[in-house]
């Protein structure tokens, strides 16, 4: 029960995140207020089927299937790469490219759910299911370390060139 309140947690952070990456490309004001709305929308649906027990997987799934689908979409309003210098050090990207190994990679998690819990690693001494999700999670947050790096580096070098005369 607890996960599922996180999940509220996630989604707004996911959903906000996203958002903010697009207003530089299309208008995004009331994006947040659709995704929370479809969102909750699944969330009460499946807490109501479920009454109250256990964990919204479909909702979860539901969830990263459309934050692929907004990761993807971002690519595409990159595409053009006319105001994008050096992809290879631009944060939003690689913030980007972290969520969306990790939400597709969650996504054939969930659904494969009951298949992996049952296959177990004999030198992880658990189920696979649990291992990949370790897996995801350490290439999210690297890939997001590295984010946050390239952000450092392009505000130092904004703040160097601001102040060099």
């Amino acid at each position: 029960m607890m996960y599922n309140v996180f999940l509220w947690v996630e989604a707004c952070f996911i959903g906000s995140f996203l958002s903010y990456l697009f207003r530089p490309y299309t208008k995004t004001l009331r994006w947040p207020w659709y995704w929370m709305l479809l969102f909750g929308g699944a969330f009460f649906a499946e807490f109501a089927y479920m009454d109250g027990v256990g964990f919204m997987h479909r909702t979860t799934t539901g969830m990263s299937v459309f934050v692929v689908i907004g990761c993807v979409y971002y690519f595409w309003l990159i595409w053009d790469g006319s105001d994008i210098a050096n992809i290879l050090a631009y944060a939003p990207f690689w913030w980007v490219v972290g969520t969306l190994y990790f939400y597709f990679g969650s996504t054939a998690n969930n659904l494969l759910f009951q298949q992996l819990f049952l296959l177990h690693e004999p030198r992880f001494e658990g189920s696979v299911r649990y291992a990949t999700m370790i897996m995801l999670n350490i290439i999210l947050y690297s890939i997001w370390s590295y984010a946050f790096y390239c952000r450092y580096r392009e505000r130092k070098s904004i703040a160097y060139y601001s102040t060099a005369h």
